[in-house]
């Protein structure tokens, strides 16, 4: 039975509102906090690979205070508090009030708790403000994916076979979660109190992919206790699992499958567990990434192609690729990140491609109530190849609201190993930041909002989670 149903704390509102994208309606007030759409009941309404729901509380030492008065890492305890703070220093406030950008440098804590202080090396322009610098115990290698939960309290680091949980409103180290020591765990999503963790072992002969479903509420802390109540969803991805979404109580999975196809699972009231349903077929390369809005579910991949599904019958109601649109307006290659956006008071698209463009889909003339407008024309093109040079590979998208209520989003880029932040929806220049310093980069892996307005977080190749402020 596809779409339908309200089995699991249905959820409302969001990006595409009750309306659907095609037919025109919703653009409700979901889509400027974070990615992920909503409308639609189910298991949890819709939601994205990171929860959107950020912590208020906490705040930064050192340098002149934050931006605001009760920003968290701007005015004591929480992330990188200097002196008492549960990073033991880190970059602390030296927001653009009286402190200044570079703030002072904060205690140097322990391998775990500390990070550089403010200083000359800061890797962000004037308009940027790193806040702390989270370094993990023990062996760590690139973040795959980041989120918080839904009350903003916890965040969630995916590294290697390991997902590291700190407590956001202390800054503390809390737990580690292991799907499997031989795995790596490249996906995460949080809705309704569950975690989903996509992972796949990468070793000849290994395991093929694996969707852990575990119950934050179920055990105190809730990682390696095999008391924790979880299951797994082992069917039909051979390899890694790169996005989740869930929708109408239907988790849909993007990653490596033989047939090249998004799977669909369906959560089953009796069980109270997601169960295998179907699988949406079209891409001609691996899917990659995903987003919702309302009843409907947007893929990118490989083979270039931007795809429409929807959920309430499991047709594909559009493609976005060379062959249908033109190479001048689709994606050239790979898309790798979209996120559900507000664009003049109406709900787009915002796709990245590793051709290096950030492109905006949506209605050409908002204001225009003809139900016949096509909802996902090209209304911007940002970025691509100037003056002869090779592209600028963008691998990942976020989106969120600055102190005064601006829409901006941030786009990692690959050539540059550097993230762009632009202002919309004339995508003004907001500055730029690097993982480490200008002259030792490493390529920012993923980036997820946080609930006070201009503050995200990074996650690098090296290991590293950051926490800015724009």
């Amino acid at each position: 039975m596809w779409g339908g149903g309200s089995s699991f704390a249905a959820g409302g509102g969001g990006a595409g509102g009750g309306g659907g994208f095609a037919a025109g309606g919703g653009g409700g007030g979901g889509a400027p906090g974070g990615r992920g759409g909503g409308g639609g009941g189910g298991f949890s309404g819709s939601s994205s690979r990171s929860s959107r729901s950020r912590n208020r509380r906490g705040g930064g030492g050192g340098g002149g205070g934050g931006q605001q008065n009760n920003a968290p890492f701007g005015n004591g305890g929480g992330f990188g508090g200097g002196g008492g703070g549960a990073f033991q220093g880190g970059h602390g406030g030296g927001g653009r009030g009286g402190g200044g950008r570079d703030g002072g440098r904060g205690g140097r804590g322990g391998r775990s708790t500390g990070g550089r202080g403010g200083g000359s090396d800061i890797p962000c322009t004037s308009e940027v403000t790193l806040v702390a610098e989270l370094q993990p115990q023990g062996a760590s290698g690139k973040i795959n994916d980041i989120a918080t939960d839904e009350a903003g309290a916890k965040l969630y680091v995916a590294t290697g076979p390991v997902v590291r949980v700190w407590d956001c409103n202390t800054g503390a180290p809390l737990y580690e979660i292991t799907v499997d020591p031989r795995a790596q765990v490249n996906a995460l999503l949080i809705v309704n109190g569950h975690l989903f963790m996509g992972a796949h072992d990468p070793s000849p002969g290994g395991t093929t992919g694996i969707i852990r479903v575990l119950n934050l509420a179920g055990a105190t802390p809730p990682g390696n206790d095999p008391s924790a109540p979880h299951y797994d969803l082992t069917q039909g991805h051979t390899g890694a699992i790169y996005s989740m979404v869930v929708v109408n109580d239907m988790l849909v999975s993007a990653g490596v499958t033989v047939d090249k196809s998004l799977l669909v699972h369906k959560f089953n009231t009796a069980t109270s567990k997601f169960e295998p349903m179907t699988t949406l077929r079209g891409h001609t390369a691996d899917p990659i990434c995903l987003e919702t809005m309302g009843s409907y579910v947007f893929s990118g991949g490989l083979d270039s192609s931007i795809r429409m599904w929807n959920m309430a019958n499991g047709q594909c109601e559009r493609v976005i690729d060379a062959q249908t649109n033109g190479s001048h307006i689709a994606h050239t290659q790979a898309v790798t990140s979209m996120i559900i956006w507000q664009w003049q008071n109406s709900p787009v698209v915002i796709s990245a491609g590793l051709d290096g463009l950030v492109k905006v889909w949506g209605k050409t003339d908002p204001k225009n109530p003809d139900p016949n407008q096509d909802p996902l024309s090209l209304v911007h093109t940002q970025g691509g190849q100037q003056g002869g040079r090779q592209p600028n590979p963008c691998v990942y998208l976020c989106g969120f609201d600055d102190p005064n209520g601006k829409s901006v989003i941030a786009a990692s880029h690959q050539v540059a190993n550097e993230l762009r932040l632009y202002e919309l929806p004339q995508f003004k220049k907001r500055g730029m930041c690097w993982s480490q310093t200008k002259a030792n980069r490493a390529l920012i892996t993923c980036i997820a909002s946080h609930a006070i307005p201009g503050q995200f977080f990074t996650g690098d190749e090296n290991g590293v989670v950051r926490v800015w402020q724009c």
